[in-house]
This record gives C-alpha cells, structure tokens and sequence, in this order.
C-alpha cells in the first residue's frame, strides 16, 4: 500500500513539473503570437487610412493630414499650407489648394516651370520680337517708280539690247538711297530659264507680305521659251485677278525679238519713252553703292576708293576677269 501511494506522489510531482516547465513555454508563444496580431492591425489602419486619404481627393496632392486635424483642425503640409479645411466643403478645400498652389508653385512642383516664370520668359520673348520688328523696319526697302511708270499693271519696255541692262539701271536709280536691286527682285531670264523661277519670281511680286515696296523686273523677258513664256502669262493673269495691294511689275524686252509671246501678250501695257539717264550719273549711282563706308573695317582699303567690286580687263583675250 505505501509503495502504491509512493508512486502515485511521484506521478503527480512530476506531472506538475511537467506543467510548470510548459506553461512558460505557451506564454511565450502567446505573447509573440499577440504582438503579431497586434503588428497586422496596426499595418491594416494604417493602410485603410491611407486609401481614405487617397479617396478624399485634394489631400494626395502632397499635403499630409494629422488625424486630429481631419476633425475640423489645421492642415499642416511641407509646401506651407494651413487653414482649417476640415471647416470647409469639397469647393472650399479645394479653393484653398489651389490659393495655396498659386502662392508657392515650386513647392508643390519643384523640376517644372510656374506661371510667374512662364510669364517672364514670354514678356522676354515678346520684347526681343519688338526689336527684331524694329530692325527689319529700318531695313525695308520703299523703292518709287521713275515718271510715266505706273503701279498696280505691268510696265513693258521694250529697247534696244544694248540699253536693256542701261535702262533697268535708270529704273531702281528713282530712289537712289535704297540698296542695289536683289535676286528676289530682278529675274535675269534666258532660254534655259525654267518655269519654277518665272513662277516664284510673279509669286513674289503679285502675293501680298511684304510691308515695303520693291520693284520687280522680268529681264531679257523674250528669250524665255514658248511654254514658260505661255504658262508664265496664265499665272499672272491668275494672281493679279487676286491680288489686293499695289504691285510694281516691270518687263524688259529686246527691241529685236519684240514680237516674242509675251513682248505679244503684254503689250497693251507697253511704254513709249525708255528710261534713260546720263552716263556719268550711272556711274556715281553705281560708286556710291560699291564703296565701303569709312568706318566699317573691310578689305576694301586695299582698293582705290574703298570699293568692295572692280573690273580686271585686258587687250588679249582669256586673261580679264569679273570680280
């Protein structure tokens, strides 16, 4: 009998030491187990005020909002924004972002351009257009027509070939002032001419743009072939049916091939008196415009008058040259 409660003692000692040794144990796995939970409710708060945040609208642009503030409290944000926008409706939030954007653009969007800056840059763009306009209005050319040339209609002379290059000359020498005579306003034609110039060049004279006034002369006009000669005259009687402002057409012809097709088409516009001029006069309208001013550097000095052109000639033949 005593032998039998022994280990009936014995039994239950052990089973309570057993008891003790596991409860630490389980303890242990509980708290870990609770502060787990505790982490994931904490996580899923956090992520549930986050999608609240972003489902509010004016809040996710950069503004963050304390949750006592959401209760009618100030809004503090890093780009300075504060005002009790829990006070006000989803208009009156909205306000006050958009006041708050206005007021500090480049902390709400630090790498990009503001409204200030955009408007400076333009202020500076649209004032250097000013001078550009300025400049190019001092060098537009305002070219008068000589006595009995008529504006708005062409002007056929028609002269002998060795006063065709005299005579255009005599014409741009009506306004002595303005710069020799372009490319865009003396076409030099010649049977090989193609019709892509002839087109360009009335384009030019018959289209409306240019805010002076230039004249624009068709030289050697007869030595033109048939069908640029033939298209060259629909197109004008094209454009002038068009045309609005007052044109300054001129058209010199060969006195030897006046009969040519547009010496033919053109000439009920035909002048009577060829302009001429003396000589000598040519001569100092040519210097005046061939010589460099004195106070402009140039390599013109090397030359007799400053003159920026001159004429090599020689007795025998190959050896004279243009420069």
């Amino acid at each position: 009998m005593w032998e039998e409660e022994e280990e009936e003692m014995w039994e239950e000692e052990e089973e309570e030491v057993w008891e003790e040794e596991e409860n630490p144990l389980e303890e242990e796995e509980q708290g870990v187990l609770e502060e787990e939970e505790e982490m994931w409710e904490e996580e899923e708060e956090k992520l549930k005020e986050k999608e609240k945040g972003e489902e509010e609208g004016p809040w996710s642009m950069g503004v963050t909002l304390e949750p006592a503030f959401r209760e009618g409290g100030n809004i503090h944000s890093d780009n300075g924004l504060q005002g009790p926008l829990g006070q006000t409706g989803g208009s009156g939030q909205l306000d006050q972002l958009w006041d708050a954007y206005m007021r500090d653009m480049r902390g709400f969007l630090p790498h990009t351009l503001d409204v200030p800056s955009l408007g400076r840059l333009l202020g500076q763009l649209a004032y250097k257009g000013e001078e550009e306009c300025k400049e190019e209005e001092k060098k537009v050319v305002m070219r008068s027509l000589p006595g009995g040339f008529s504006s708005s209609r062409p002007n056929l002379v028609v002269c002998p070939p060795a006063e065709i290059l005299t005579s255009c000359l005599c014409i741009y020498m009506a306004s002595e002032l303005e710069p020799l005579p372009s490319y865009d306003e003396v076409l030099l034609c010649d049977p090989d001419t193609p019709y892509q110039q002839v087109e360009l060049f009335l384009h030019r004279c018959l289209t409306a743009g240019y805010r002076g006034q230039k004249i624009y002369t068709l030289l050697h006009a007869d030595r033109l072939g048939y069908d640029v000669s033939f298209k060259a005259e629909q197109l004008f009687q094209a454009l002038s049916l068009r045309c609005t402002h007052d044109y300054r057409l001129v058209i010199i012809c060969s006195s030897s091939r006046e009969h040519a097709y547009l010496p033919s088409a053109f000439s009920q516009y035909r002048l009577l008196a060829i302009p001429q001029e003396p000589l000598e006069r040519v001569q100092r309208y040519l210097s005046h415009h061939y010589t460099v001013p004195p106070d402009q550097p140039s390599a013109a000095d090397v030359f007799k008058g400053r003159q920026f052109v001159g004429v090599v000639s020689s007795k025998r033949a190959g050896v004279g040259e243009w420069k």
